[in-house]
């Protein structure tokens, strides 16, 4: 299925995917690119089914039409208003009965005094609340790791993850963000080591607060 981490905290956004694309337990792309900005101060990161639609006489993958979604949602509204519509959209829309299971995340750094930075964690499955979460004052970073995995091995990764990405940054915080990212790739390179749904192609995205 996927591979995709984003670390962020008041100023950045940092995110790393795999490039394999799969459906139905077939590989259909190893070059899809899963995290994209939406605007310069906001990323969305897809997981899930990667299936091709039709639209115009057209021919594309259903992960393209909802970036494109999220884009008109946030072009006019309020951050967190965008992602409320957008989460319902795709609930309603974009239902897993017909189109099969995706996750989203979408980190924003808002644009407002606080200097907030809010998280929607969402699905396609109507049955299932979306969650928005803004970094607290008191927490440097948050982090979420998008895989297929669950259980136990989902837990693991997770947990692992973090005890790098802690270590590291103490060792190095000259240059946080790019510790992160390291981080980041090197959980993609041992990942991909041992499930064939993730592959060794890397994209990177970093977005800064001005």
């Amino acid at each position: 299925m996927s591979l995709v981490s984003i670390v962020y905290g008041k100023n950045f956004i940092s995110a790393v995917s795999d490039g394999r694309g799969s459906s139905d337990n077939k590989i259909v792309d190893e070059n899809i690119q899963k995290i994209r900005e939406i605007n310069s101060r906001t990323i969305i990161a897809f997981t899930g089914a990667f299936v091709a639609v039709e639209g115009n006489g057209q021919q594309f993958y259903l992960y393209e039409d909802i970036i494109g979604l999220a884009e008109k949602c946030f072009r006019n509204n309020t951050v967190k208003n965008a992602m409320k519509l957008f989460s319902t959209y795709i609930k309603e829309k974009r239902s897993s009965e017909e189109f099969g299971n995706f996750q989203i995340t979408i980190v924003s750094l808002v644009e407002n005094g606080n200097h907030d930075t809010l998280r929607l964690s969402t699905d396609n499955n109507p049955k299932n609340k979306y969650a928005i979460d803004k970094i607290k004052a008191d927490d440097h970073i948050g982090n979420v790791i998008m895989t297929h995995q669950i259980g136990d091995k989902a837990e693991e990764i997770n947990a692992t993850f973090v005890e790098n990405l802690q270590k590291s940054i103490f060792s190095d915080l000259s240059n946080a963000i790019q510790v992160y990212q390291d981080e980041q790739v090197k959980l993609n390179h041992q990942v991909s080591t041992y499930d064939d749904s993730v592959n060794e192609n890397v994209y990177k995205l970093v977005l800064k607060r001005n």
